[in-house]
């Protein structure tokens, strides 16, 4: 179980709206994406 008292509320709702919809991504989306993020916030 996740401590979500040391969870920013975004972070919270990314992990219920990931955990929701499961079906709809997989590890390599997911890592697809974390490296855009990386990007975005190298400019």
């Amino acid at each position: 179980m996740r401590n979500y008292k040391n969870m920013t509320p975004v972070m919270i709702e990314t992990i219920m709206f990931l955990k929701t919809n499961r079906l709809f991504w997989n590890s390599k989306l997911d890592a697809s994406a974390i490296r855009e993020a990386h990007t975005d916030e190298r400019g």
